[in-house]
């Protein structure tokens, strides 16, 4: 009888062990990311390097005020790209549109020009804008500590012109959303 028990004691045992270390497998396998995220994952980081290296160079905010800064904020860019898109696939393919056609034809920020100027034809490749503007769509920017200060009195200076406030649409010259793309 002895014998039995310890043997129904073992075999219990031996049970409960596996169950527990099929339970852990499954943890395990349900914690690991699928390919499709790895390679978000590994586009969002070579999007983010590749933002850093040649997008801040001019929207770099970090020590600066508006009037030190050589193009707008990114917090700003992003912003006004999203508000004239549609969904991603829009909001990229009209920021990558600007990127590798910046002209004043075609601005969608036509504020900025009076501060900034058009920004200059750069020669990225396209795999290289489209890991870029990925990466600022699916990404938070920051936002900088003296931006709502910065907009609230240009907002002062519109209402003073009578230029108003629309729908944040072609800034009321007409041009609709996608920087004369006919949107």
């Amino acid at each position: 009888m002895n014998k039995t028990r310890n043997w129904i004691a073992m075999f219990v045992l031996i049970a409960i062990v596996a169950i527990s270390c099929n339970t852990n497998t499954k943890k395990a396998e349900t914690t690991e990311l699928t390919s499709i995220e790895k390679k978000v994952l590994e586009t969002d980081s070579i999007g983010a390097q590749l933002f850093n290296q040649k997008c801040m160079i001019c929207h770099n905010h970090v020590g600066k005020v508006d009037s030190t800064m050589l193009a707008p904020p990114f917090f700003q860019v992003k912003d006004r790209y999203l508000r004239a898109s549609m969904d991603k696939k829009d909001f990229i393919a009209t920021m990558t549109y600007w990127v590798k056609n910046p002209s004043e034809d075609n601005i969608l920020m036509r504020g900025t020009v009076d501060h900034f100027e058009v920004m200059p034809y750069l020669a990225y490749s396209d795999a290289d804008i489209e890991k870029i503007v990925n990466y600022v769509y699916n990404n938070d920017m920051e936002k900088p500590e003296w931006f709502d200060a910065h907009q609230e009195a240009h907002e002062r200076e519109d209402d003073r012109r009578g230029m108003g406030k629309g729908q944040g649409r072609g800034q009321g010259r007409g041009q609709g959303r996608g920087q004369g793309r006919g949107h």
